[in-house]
């Protein structure tokens, strides 16, 4: 009971600041194509008293929100740079992987979500304080397991509650719109039935879902469509072989408030196993003004029938969505450390090799290998996107890190 009270608010004992009559009015700046980029260092050592769990970039100078482990019962939000505004959010520490920390669609605001079991609250920041916390325990309002996520089309919030699984072919998903007060003002029902599998000969095969999870979303630009990247599992009746892979799911919310989906698999990044254990680990989604990049690889927890390079490479995809063109743009080895960076209109990938962190643009079906963007980090580094160009660095052995990935000077 008291770990329920603590978190019935989700960041009970805040006090609230104003919300914005209408928001805060600030578009992000996402203007100009590098030509070439580079790393700016902002915290060699974001703070001294305590563990940095996640980071959200405001995209207001060198602003952001991070979640903090302090070392209390608590967890906390800090303001950067530090010395900032800390926030107790009345949460506990062991709950930490039920929380996630984002970049919102408009510059000065950051979002904080806590999921656990049936419960979801979301609660957004601007101005160095929280300004609206709401309670969505209710959605979808339908049986079943849920994974909810609160997303963006323009600068519209969403929420999307994506099954775990489905019994048949149909995959559905629920979306709610958000009133400014963050209120649910309507909600629909997105279905989406499988095709056939068949030989051209026999019935259709029935299939069903074992697995769905989100994996990530593509940051919010103020702009552009809602855009996700979707685990699955699909199991074929009598059949011992199984398929796992990616669908990115597209949302959109028309002028008169209806939403348009669309929702995409792509072939070269399917595994046909017959291993139950198979994830996709890690899968990472961007966007630039064409379209998008998707980065995957796979992990297994048992023996498989798969090939070597299935576990031991990623695989790196480019969808055109502007003329309608895909392609595999190269399968780097797992030891790269290689990521995903969103920059102003267009993606970087990244890679880490022991204390050296490369950068480098994609363009179209292309990597531009020169310029490089080259720096420093700590030992066993690992980048986690802050959105608006912020990484944080979480290093093996010593503190943590800020870094900005941005156009370099011309």
């Amino acid at each position: 009971m008291k770990r329920l009270i603590a978190v019935a608010l989700l960041l009970a004992g805040i006090a609230l600041g104003c919300t914005p009559d209408e928001g805060p009015g600030l578009e992000l700046d996402f203007g100009g194509i590098c030509h070439a980029i580079a790393f700016t260092a902002l915290d060699e050592q974001i703070l001294d008293d305590a563990v940095v769990l996640d980071l959200a970039a405001d995209g207001v100078d060198d602003g952001a929100w991070a979640l903090i482990d302090p070392g209390d019962a608590d967890l906390y939000l800090q303001r950067l740079p530090a010395p900032g505004p800390r926030l107790e959010l009345k949460i506990p520490r062991e709950d930490a992987g039920a929380v996630d920390l984002f970049a919102g669609a408009s510059a000065g605001e950051a979002w904080i979500t806590y999921a656990s079991g049936d419960q979801f609250r979301a609660a957004r920041l601007f101005d160095q304080q929280i300004v609206d916390i709401a309670n969505f325990d209710a959605f979808p309002g339908d049986s079943g397991a849920w994974e909810r996520r609160l997303i963006f089309s323009g600068r519209r919030p969403l929420l999307l509650a994506s099954p775990t699984s489905s019994t048949d072919s149909t995959v559905r998903f629920y979306l709610g719109r958000l009133d400014p007060d963050l209120q649910l003002a309507q909600t629909w029902e997105l279905a989406f039935p499988s095709d056939c599998y068949t030989d051209g000969i026999s019935d259709c095969v029935p299939v069903s879902y074992p697995r769905w999870h989100i994996l990530d979303v593509a940051e919010a630009d103020g702009e552009s469509s809602a855009l996700l990247l979707i685990e699955f599992e699909r199991a074929f009746q009598d059949i011992d072989t199984r398929t796992t892979g990616v669908t990115t799911l597209e949302i959109v919310l028309g002028s008169d408030d209806v939403p348009a989906a669309s929702k995409r698999e792509h072939i070269d990044l399917l595994w046909s196993h017959r291993s139950a254990g198979l994830r996709v680990e890690p899968g990472q989604i961007a966007r630039d003004a064409a379209g998008y990049y998707v980065l995957v690889g796979a992990t297994v927890e048992d023996e498989t029938d798969l090939v070597l390079s299935d576990i031991t490479d990623y695989r790196l995809l480019r969808h055109n969505q502007r003329v309608g063109t895909y392609g595999l743009l190269a399968r780097p080895a797992k030891y790269t450390n290689s990521h995903l960076i969103q920059l102003p209109d267009q993606v970087a990938l990244g890679q880490i090799f022991a204390t050296n962190w490369y950068a480098a643009r994609l363009v179209d079906l292309e990597i531009d290998r020169e310029p490089v963007a080259q720096a420093k980090v700590p030992e066993g580094s690992q980048p986690i996107r802050a959105g608006n160009q912020q990484i944080l660095l979480r290093a093996q052995e010593g503190p943590d890190a800020r870094a900005l990935l941005g156009c370099a000077e011309q």
